[in-house]
């Protein structure tokens, strides 16, 4: 069976949507400090928040809480919005956890309506809505170039329906399957990719399982493959299927910016009340900056006003990292600096403290990084390969960094230990040749500690070449 009608098949129908409130109903707006505009129904509200649902078109609608110190304007109707009650019951803590907390949403963004190429948008990329929602479909429909090449591998005793895991094995369980043996080894991506196609047609009868198996496609071929356009029609079956939480908006969101249409990545991204670290790099990534360290310090705002707080601690020690790396990437030095500065200030305390710890590692070794690059020329390197290395997520990534007639030839990783390093390791070589530099090196996002460790990597190599 082709693809094409393999995809005929095995994707289901869009389900029927969830609670759908009435246009008249959903008269009122929020005007958010990060340029935000929510159009929806205020449910309730408190002298610190707002409950509000969100109206994204189409009767598809999906309630969130909004802080008070973000909301730049709320009107209900065409009324004054009416006073909040004097208090409201404190909030209960957290539990714990040894890994950094991030802004993750805690309720998923109900399914938009299918996005129509009349009146397109241009991006500033210069593809309109249309160009680029025509390559998604076509793309989607066909098979890829490799697909008659590659066998499908379904290994005995497997099980492809999506069961909870009970304990590690992953010859037993799909996830722990791909975390395992296909992620960390890349002459199997393609096999990875043919195996959850087949993951969809099984569950073919399940919505829900149907829905992760759709996600999960989506993210293989995104994460690992970089084919965007293919990454992209999977997420938008994904979202046909249910509901696309802030992650995965923004993975669909970056797949349009891949594409070409940074207006449609932006149109999406601000329909969206929620977002994570990955949408504050994709923020960057396009080109605002400063929206994404608008987002970052909103992420470490409760860590000034609790500093003894554990949880907001790991989170501002992690929001700080990221803002380092959003400077350094922008060519940011000082700016970086400061954060990276500003995470060694986050004392690690509680449950959260390796996490804190962590973080304090990765700001370090890029402010190590930094400090060896400053004033350095690359034409008084002289030619030849040089190696050096430096801690990754797992372990030590070491690189060779080849410089001929002052320029950098080629960079290559020679040994790792790394397992979810996705499409790291080919982007960040090729990104550093490119620029020639180590500055202002986009990072892979789900993949950042090792992107950071490459880069520091070549840093230390190319300088102690000089030296030598």
């Amino acid at each position: 069976m082709t693809i094409r009608g393999f995809c005929r098949r095995a994707i289901l129908p869009t389900l029927a949507c969830l609670a759908m409130l009435t246009a008249s109903a959903l008269a009122d707006t929020v005007e958010m400090d990060d340029g935000r505009v929510l159009n929806g129904k205020v449910i309730d509200q408190t002298e610190s928040r707002v409950t509000f649902m969100v109206d994204y078109g189409g009767g598809v609608t999906s309630k969130t809480m909004l802080s008070r110190e973000h909301i730049v304007k709320l009107t209900i109707g065409d009324a004054p919005a009416p006073q909040p009650p004097a208090h409201e019951p404190a909030e209960q803590p957290g539990d714990g956890g040894d890994e950094p907390v991030t802004k993750h949403d805690p309720a998923p963004v109900k399914p938009e309506p299918p996005v129509t190429p009349t009146t397109p948008p241009t991006g500033t990329r210069g593809r309109t809505q249309a160009d680029v929602l025509a390559e998604i479909d076509k793309a989607g429909k066909t098979p890829p170039a490799w697909w008659n090449d590659v066998q499908l591998v379904v290994p005995q005793g497997l099980d492809l329906t999506w069961q909870k895991p009970q304990g590690w094995n992953a010859s037993k369980y799909i996830s722990q399957y791909i975390w395992d043996i296909i992620n960390p080894n890349q002459s199997r991506w393609q096999e990875g990719v043919k195996l959850l196609h087949h993951v969809v047609a099984t569950n073919k009868n399940d919505s829900a399982k149907l829905r992760q198996s759709a996600a999960a496609v989506a993210g293989m071929y995104q994460r690992l493959l970089c084919d965007w356009a293919r990454a992209a029609w999977w997420w938008q079956k994904t979202r046909e299927l249910g509901a696309l939480n802030g992650g995965e908006t923004e993975q669909l969101a970056e797949c349009y910016f891949k594409l070409g249409s940074r207006q449609m990545a932006v149109d999406l991204l601000n329909r969206s009340p929620f977002y994570t670290t990955r949408g504050i790099k994709l923020w960057a990534s396009m080109g605002d900056v400063d929206k994404a360290l608008q987002l970052v310090k909103r992420m470490a705002d409760d860590y000034s006003r609790n500093p003894g707080d554990e949880v907001a601690a790991a989170s501002a020690a992690y929001a700080y990292v990221i803002g380092g790396d959003v400077c350094r990437g922008a060519g940011r030095i000082p700016q970086a600096v400061d954060f990276y500065n500003k995470v060694l200030s986050v004392k690690p305390i509680g449950k959260r403290a390796g996490g804190i710890n962590g973080s304090h590692a990765r700001a370090q070794g890029n402010l190590d990084a930094i400090r060896l690059f400053d004033n350095f020329d690359l034409s008084k390197v002289p030619d030849g390969a040089y190696r050096n290395h430096h801690r990754g997520y797992a372990g030590e990534v070491e690189i060779e960094v080849v410089v001929k007639a002052g320029r950098i030839e080629s960079v290559k990783v020679v040994d790792h230990h790394e397992k979810q390093y996705y499409a790291s390791i080919a982007n960040t070589t090729q990104r550093i040749v490119e620029k020639q530099s180590v500055r202002g090196i986009d990072t892979t996002a789900g993949a950042t500690i090792t992107c950071d460790a490459i880069i520091n990597a070549t840093a230390k190599a190319l300088a102690e070449a000089k030296r030598n």
